[in-house]
């Protein structure tokens, strides 16, 4: 009788470590922010972030600390911030943390002012500049101190970390698509009948 009793208390327990280690549910992002990937030739490249903030909770401050290869694109700004931010958002491309961190509170406004929005945060303006390729990732996504999302319940005022996700982008530079040789004579014979005709013109 012993042993059986032994052997339910040591299935308990084994159960009970299973349910807790095994069995625990992740907490669901409650916020998504997406860096767009874009194709360009060299020269200026816009790359979106859109963002879900419809996710059950108010986002109500942000800190995106952004890495991508400085030898491939040159940060130029922000740009077509959305208005719900604008007023309190804040970029710095010289720091020691990343190559680029963003910065967005809701202090001194509605502490519910992003309550519900999804879609275009702002655009990422770059120069690309030259041919190649860059990730644009976020650093320490969803970490505390690093990449994050801070919010809580509707009508609440207090500013919590919140589980987010984070999905990195990219810039691809291409090479400008130059004349076929076959069609400069087309190009050529175009140009020089339009002369003609601007000539003629002109001595009338």
């Amino acid at each position: 009788m012993k042993k059986v009793i032994t052997l339910l208390f040591i299935l308990g327990i084994f159960s009970g470590v299973f349910t807790k280690t095994y069995g625990q549910t992740p907490e669901p992002p409650f916020a998504i922010v997406d860096i767009g990937d874009e194709t360009s030739y060299p020269g200026t490249v816009f790359v979106p972030i859109e963002v879900d903030f419809d996710k059950g909770k108010v986002v109500r401050s942000f800190e995106f600390k952004i890495n991508f290869d400085s030898s491939v694109i040159e940060f130029v700004g922000l740009a077509d911030v959305n208005p719900i931010f604008s007023a309190r958002i804040d970029a710095v491309d010289d720091s020691p943390l990343a190559d680029l961190v963003i910065t967005w509170d809701s202090d001194d406004l509605d502490y519910d002012i992003a309550a519900g929005f999804k879609g275009l945060l702002l655009n990422l303006e770059f120069v690309l500049l030259n041919v190649g390729y860059s990730d644009i990732e976020f650093d320490g996504p969803d970490e505390t101190g690093k990449t994050e999302i801070g919010g809580g319940d509707p009508g609440d005022e207090m500013a919590d970390f919140l589980s987010s996700e984070f999905i990195d982008g990219s810039v691809t530079g291409i090479e400008p698509k130059a004349i076929p040789i076959a069609n400069w004579s087309i190009f050529i014979g175009v140009f020089m009948i339009f002369g003609f005709i601007v000539l003629r013109f002109v001595r009338i």
